[in-house]
């Protein structure tokens, strides 16, 4: 039937019938082979249903079908149709699913996706028969059935989406291998959400979670489990907080990005272990992109981690609580002590992980805020008299001088009580330092201990409040620096390490459905890459290839015929070609005995030939009797 496609007549038994032309129908052949969409496709519906209404929309009709009852979606399906297109309907017909609603030929895509691709098969052996049999040529079905066994294939799938698989979307696979790799899949998924929820088990959240298009996914303060964890797990949600079973917050890490952009750069408190116990990271390492992937890939993990700018930020601060050791309970920072990097290094070794900081401590350099009232106030005047240091009884400024910014700053820091101006003032810096100290300092509380700097009395101890006396003696013994803070001040909790959950997404199947093929495709989508190679496209399947590693196990004809191998059909099988036939044995026998018995005679024969040899005549005549030969004997 292939063959006679291509003639311009129909030949049975090689006598051409009369009046037959099989190309009348080569371009409906060409178009169901090679399943091309035909020109003014018929409009099917989608379900078994009623045509409600038919209406003009512009210069197109537009057909409603309402669903049977029956059926789980109930929305009214609309179809738009070309006004040259002539409807075959009429308001009120009942149709079925897969029903012409316009004359014309079917698309055989539209059949596979409403009715599947058993009824694709079907549609193109009747479409095919009946090009042939309009042109009086009888094929049995079988022929045609094997074409279209390889256009509409049952044992395969195309790959829509290839999800979390090792499949390639696109790809055209084996039913098998396609509910093999979603089985794994799911296997994976089990195990992920039976890990989870033991990590789980009697957290609460927080927070209320969120995922990325910001939509509210579960509310806080509900236990996590069952369907409102598997939902969690199901869509990528942003960090979030759970509270754990001790009371400490952690924070909540979901998929790969956050992942990154929370644990990169930072240091891992307590070393990383793997499924198999293998160290991932020692504690005090720092967390890179490639430990970040080996972290993803462990699945759920629970993480302590510390910030190096959080640690950073500690130096100056002033405890509000003695810190103590997590295991004996001895002090070993005091309350009200600033923070230098010895006490950061003591609370690493000790694993701190929370102190107590007071919130909103004012630095207050005393010797800086009165130089600033000094220059306010007298830059630039005269001296009436020479001013010397009552330290070092220096000369600071000589009479008839203008003070500068310079010397400003000297009569403070040589501690100078007064001095004489040209006007007859005196300016008395003392005065202006007890002013300071009453307004900006009494009443508030040392947040350190306020120690005098000459032999190491303390003035004021961390946490009382600085009197107007205190206040005094503080500007009487030329204090230059204190903390200051509110009587009612705040505290702050400074977490030193970070606690993290990190929760993978589950892995989400493959998508795919049966798909119908062009003859041509079909012949290139084979497992075989030098048969399809062989047929169309060389170049790209052999590139196709490459890239995807295949291998030919030179299963079919074709390829075997390509490299010159014995094709693996019948004896061609290798498990066949050491067979022997029980007559082989017989025949062999008899051939190996007659081959003995002609190889005796003329053995004999040479034999004689050597004797008359020996007993020749010097003339060269022999002896009678010993050899004698008729004349009609031949030595051939």
């Amino acid at each position: 039937p292939g063959t006679q496609l291509t003639m311009r007549t129909f030949h049975t038994g090689g006598v051409r019938i009369a009046g037959e032309d099989i190309t009348q129908g080569l371009p409906r052949v060409e178009q169901l082979f090679e399943v091309r969409k035909p020109k003014k496709a018929a409009v099917l519906s989608d379900v078994d249903g009623v045509v409600e209404k038919i209406e003009i929309v512009g210069n197109r009709k537009k057909i409603y079908v309402r669903p049977l009852e029956d059926e789980e979606d109930q929305t009214v399906r609309s179809y738009l149709v070309p006004h040259d297109v002539r409807v075959c309907v009429t308001e009120g017909d009942k149709v079925k699913a897969g029903d012409r609603l316009t004359f014309g030929p079917i698309n055989p895509r539209d059949i596979l996706r409403i009715k599947g691709i058993r009824e694709v098969q079907r549609y193109l052996v009747e479409e095919i028969q009946s090009v042939y049999l309009s042109q009086g040529v009888s094929i049995n079905d079988k022929h045609i059935e094997v074409i279209v066994r390889q256009v509409a294939r049952l044992n395969k799938v195309k790959v829509e989406d290839a999800g979390d698989t090792e499949l390639l979307s696109g790809e055209l696979v084996h039913i098998e291998d396609f509910e093999r790799e979603n089985k794994r899949i799911r296997e994976e998924n089990r195990l992920l959400l039976e890990e989870a929820e033991q990590l789980f088990e009697g957290l609460t959240l927080r927070e209320d979670v969120f995922d990325l298009s910001d939509e509210l996914v579960v509310r806080r303060d509900q236990e996590l489990g069952g369907e409102r964890f598997e939902k969690i797990l199901s869509v990528e949600c942003k960090p979030f907080l759970v509270e754990t079973k001790d009371g400490t917050l952690a924070k909540v890490i979901r998929g790969y990005r956050s992942l990154r952009a929370e644990l990169k750069g930072k240091v891992c408190f307590e070393e990383i272990k793997d499924r198999e116990g293998k160290v991932v990271v020692k504690a005090g390492g720092e967390i890179n992109e490639a430990i970040i992937d080996k972290i993803a890939e462990m699945g759920p993990v629970f993480l302590k981690i510390r910030e190096k700018e959080i640690w950073k930020r500690l130096c100056g601060t002033i405890l509000a609580e003695d810190v103590r050791d997590p295991k004996s309970g001895e002090v070993l920072i005091p309350a009200d002590t600033k923070l230098e990097d010895h006490h950061l290094d003591l609370l690493q070794d000790h694993e701190i992980e929370k102190i107590s900081v007071w919130k909103n401590v004012r630095f207050f350099p005393i010797k800086d805020n009165l130089v600033r009232i000094v220059r306010d106030e007298i830059l630039g005047q005269e001296v009436a008299q020479d001013v010397v240091s009552p330290r070092t009884g220096e000369l600071i400024v000589q009479a008839g001088q203008t003070i500068s910014r310079s010397i400003a700053r000297r009569l403070v820091t040589e501690g100078v009580k007064e001095i004489p101006l040209v006007d007859g003032k005196f300016f008395s810096i003392e005065g202006r330092l007890s002013e300071l100290l009453e307004k900006e300092v009494a009443g508030k509380v040392a947040a350190q201990d306020i120690v005098m700097g000459t032999n190491g009395e303390v003035l004021v101890k961390a946490g009382q409040v600085i009197d107007r006396e205190a206040a005094l003696r503080i500007a009487e013994d030329n204090v230059e620096v204190i903390f200051l803070r509110e009587a009612e001040g705040e505290k702050e909790a400074r977490v030193l390490i970070q606690e993290f959950i990190y929760l993978p997404s589950l892995k989400q199947v493959a998508t795919g459905g049966p798909v119908v093929l062009g003859i041509t495709k079909a012949s290139l989508a084979v497992e075989s890459f030098l048969s399809a190679a062989s047929f169309q496209q060389t170049t790209h399947v052999l590139a196709d290839s490459a890239i995807k590693g295949k291998v030919d196990e030179l299963v079919g004809l074709k390829e075997n015929v390509i490299i010159g191998k014995i094709v693996p059909a019948g004896t061609g099988f290798e498990k066949y070609r050491k067979l022997r036939l029980s007559t082989e044995d017989v025949s062999r026998g008899q051939s190996t005995s007659s081959e003995m018995q002609e190889f005796i005679d003329w053995k004999e024969l040479m034999g004689a030939e050597e004797r008359v040899a020996e007993e020749m005549d010097e003339d060269g005549s022999v002896e009678e009797g010993i050899f004698d030969v008729d004349e009609g004997d031949d030595f051939e």
